[in-house]
């Protein structure tokens, strides 16, 4: 029986887009792209990255 795979992804930026989109091509597997809703996270990069350290620091 042949494996199937799943390349599920969220990108906010759209680099983890074109990786899955490489890992897809060499895989032949099947692209999923996770959405959060619009106003979920800022359109700064540093706000967002600023947000994620906090969020880790305090679990």
């Amino acid at each position: 029986m042949a494996k199937k795979m799943l390349i599920a992804y969220y990108s906010w930026s759209g680099n983890t887009e074109r990786l899955a989109k490489i890992i897809q091509r060499v895989t032949n597997g099947k692209v999923f792209a996770m959405k959060v809703a619009d106003g979920t996270f800022s359109t700064d990069m540093f706000d967002t990255s600023d947000r994620a350290k906090k969020q880790l620091e305090t679990n």
